[in-house]
């Protein structure tokens, strides 16, 4: 996706729409995936979706970080 954003001018016609697709995509999964737990204890379930999401978007800011054991 991000490949095919920067073959797209500045000014090209889908530019603003790729731009707000890395935003929308992830809620997007997120409410496909809360609308299919189970319903009894939705509440509970939702919130572990939503840390195991966080913890996904997390994981790769730590990476860049981390100390190298190779050189």
């Amino acid at each position: 996706m991000r490949i095919l954003s920067l073959k797209i001018t500045a000014g090209g016609r889908y530019a603003q729409g790729f731009q707000l697709l890395p935003l929308a995509l992830p809620l997007l999964g997120l409410a496909w995936t809360i609308s299919a737990l189970p319903a009894p204890h939705l509440p509970y379930t939702a919130m572990q979706a939503l840390g195991f999401m966080v913890i996904g978007f997390m994981l790769p800011l730590i990476y860049k970080n981390r100390a190298k054991r190779f050189e």
